[in-house]
């Protein structure tokens, strides 16, 4: 039996938005396996994804040269992340200070802005919170 990570992702596929969930622990062990220059992470998925589309079932990450892009795999499978280690790192850092710093009902967005030094335009947007 398969470990899950305890970290869910549910996408919505027609405004495409991810929604990135787990307990504090789970968050911050997240941010510590984005810190490997590659890896795939079992994730805990919901058998009605509701609201969303679709609930992803696995996390693969990859060090590039580019920014940070996330994508989903074209079966809605995976959640793909890729990026230089700076982007990577920003991510993690992100993670781990959401886990160890927010409240309960906070939430933290990412998209690309205009002139973001991070996050790659093509990059799905996506939220974290605490589940």
């Amino acid at each position: 039996m398969t470990e899950r990570s305890g970290v869910r992702v549910r996408e919505h596929v027609a405004m495409p938005f991810l929604e990135i969930s787990g307990t504090r622990a789970a968050l911050g062990s997240l941010g510590a396996h984005l810190r490997a220059e590659r890896g795939t992470l079992d994730l805990t998925r919901d058998e009605d994804p509701t609201p969303y589309d679709h609930a992803l079932a696995q996390l693969e990450h990859a060090r590039t040269e580019d920014l940070l892009l996330v994508t989903v795999s074209p079966d809605h499978r995976a959640l793909r992340v890729t990026g230089s280690r700076p982007a990577l790192d920003f991510l993690a850092d992100e993670l781990v200070e959401f886990a160890r710093d927010a409240t309960d009902d906070y939430t933290v967005q990412f998209e690309h802005l205009p002139d973001d030094p991070y996050i790659h335009p093509g990059t799905i947007p996506f939220l974290i919170r605490f589940r």
